[in-house]
């Protein structure tokens, strides 16, 4: 919404605003496309999760980076090959929800 005609964001980008494996994770991304194409956001937060950090970990350590990086925001919400969710944000507010079966909805 609001992007130029023709313009390609992050989310269809394989390894920026999304990205999955199924043995090492996934994680899906928000915020300012260009920012997080150049650090390929998703990708790096899934890499650290096979190299041992866990789903909130990871996910705080790529929003970090992104704001270093290029000094932009966005937020991020992941999951580990075991279940466990973790996210995080820079910007002011980012809606999430999850359910999963016999647990309750949980959300933002």
């Amino acid at each position: 919404m609001g992007k130029r005609r023709g313009r390609v964001g992050d989310s269809p980008v394989l390894g920026a605003g999304t990205y999955a494996d199924d043995t090492r994770g996934a994680a899906s991304a928000t915020g300012v496309g260009e920012g997080i194409l150049r650090v390929s956001l998703c990708a790096q937060i899934v890499t650290s999760i096979s190299g041992g950090l866990d789903s909130e970990t990871a996910a705080r350590a790529a929003i970090t980076t992104l704001g270093e990086r290029v000094g932009l925001d966005g937020g991020v919400i992941v999951i580990s090959p075991s279940g466990l969710l973790g996210w995080a944000r820079s910007t002011e507010s980012m809606a999430w929800a999850a359910t999963w079966e016999g647990g309750a909805a949980s959300g933002c």
